[in-house]
């Protein structure tokens, strides 16, 4: 999946780790489109182990409901470092952030990790993973680049294959705004079908 490849290509990088903090790239790696907090919410791959994701320990339900992958939460209460528990066992070497960190995080970051840790920016190591789609994000750009008609008769046609139910019009209307909006962020959900 996503995570296995980023960690190989973070490897490959010669990085340490990439620090994922909240945003596009968190929500492209693991689905989980969390909220730009103060509290720190961040998703730490390393080129050996398993990811995990850091979050306040009031959001791991939104945590748990938004992951669309298995990966390993630890959360922090109030009077716990977070950034401590996200860095751990990274003393020095390389490590990359996402764009999209708020300055606070990462200072706090560079802070905690000392100035014998050189910090990058993920998307070095994440744009050529992004450019590489999976089947799915295939099937949903060529959906997307078919005449407004054909595309709603794809979507109804695939729902009632799939999920043997009916769309209304508006719903099929729904989907195929999101379907065109898309942009390989993360999974389309339906709401009522399952």
């Amino acid at each position: 999946g996503r995570l296995a490849r980023a960690g190989e290509a973070a490897g490959a990088a010669g990085l340490d780790a990439l620090l994922i903090g909240v945003g596009s790239d968190l929500r492209y790696l693991t689905g989980y489109e969390a909220m730009p907090l103060e509290r720190l919410t961040m998703l730490v791959i390393r080129p050996e182990g398993d990811p995990s994701i850091v979050v306040p320990r009031l959001e791991r339900g939104a945590a748990e409901a938004g992951l669309q992958t298995e990966l390993a939460i630890s959360t922090w209460d109030e009077t716990d470092d977070p950034y401590a528990l996200g860095s751990a066992g990274l003393d020095g070497g390389r490590v990359a952030v996402s764009d999209t960190m708020l300055a606070m995080h990462l200072l706090r970051l560079q802070a905690t990790l000392g100035s014998t840790t050189r910090f990058e920016l993920a998307s070095l190591v994440l744009r050529d993973l992004r450019m590489i789609k999976d089947p799915d994000e295939v099937a949903l750009l060529r959906l997307a680049a078919n005449p407004a008609a054909l595309r709603q008769r794809l979507i109804r046609l695939a729902v009632a294959s799939e999920f043997h139910v009916s769309l209304s019009r508006a719903h099929t209307l729904e989907v195929a705004r999101l379907v065109t909006d898309w942009h390989g962020q993360g999974p389309l959900y339906l709401p009522g079908i399952t």
